[in-house]
């Protein structure tokens, strides 16, 4: 590998061959509360979402699984952050959308697909309480909770906006350390 100038380092050897996940995640309000879920009995919540398949655009994957995990018919807005992490395994790329809710349940019982623990639509003042990660996008996400829930609940046409801020940057997922 040939080295960069800089900002543009290469990657340190121990991470050059990890495989890269694209997760496709959505920021979905309806009645002014946030669509998040508990997958595989972690302690923390996420935004709605799943895996990049082969071949799929990354808003079609977004709607894709919201209509697998939580049988929600939705139209698709922005892009509105990215977020990129290590999580010991693999190199992830997140892409976050903004939605507009059009038809489905709005309550959910057990048992859920996928290894969904819990889905739940969460107020500002939950989600502000809440562990949801990443919590890069959560921090954004509450910083421009207004102007996010107003956007998703307009859907179609979307309204124009200035550009969201983008989590620019590679971070650590908690626990993990670069190996040497």
């Amino acid at each position: 590998m040939t080295s960069l100038p800089p900002p543009f380092p290469a990657p340190p050897k121990a991470l050059s061959n990890l495989p890269t996940k694209v997760r496709c995640a959505a920021l979905l309000f309806h009645q002014n509360q946030l669509l998040l879920m508990q997958q595989n009995g972690l302690p923390f919540l996420v935004f709605p979402g799943g895996t990049l398949e082969g071949g799929e655009s990354t808003p079609t994957c977004t709607g894709r699984e919201l209509w697998e995990e939580v049988d929600l018919t939705t139209t698709l807005g922005p892009l509105c952050f990215v977020s990129e992490f290590l999580d010991g395994k693999r190199q992830v790329l997140e892409l976050y959308y903004l939605a507009h809710y059009v038809s489905g349940p709005t309550t959910w019982q057990p048992p859920h697909p996928e290894n969904i623990d819990a889905i739940a639509w969460m107020s500002r003042d939950a989600f502000a309480a809440a562990v949801v990660k990443p919590a890069s996008v959560a921090a954004q996400v509450l910083q421009h909770w207004e102007a996010l829930a107003a956007a998703s609940h307009a859907g179609e046409p979307w309204p124009s906006f200035s550009p969201w801020p983008v989590h620019q940057g590679l971070h650590l997922a908690e626990g993990f350390v670069l190996p040497a």
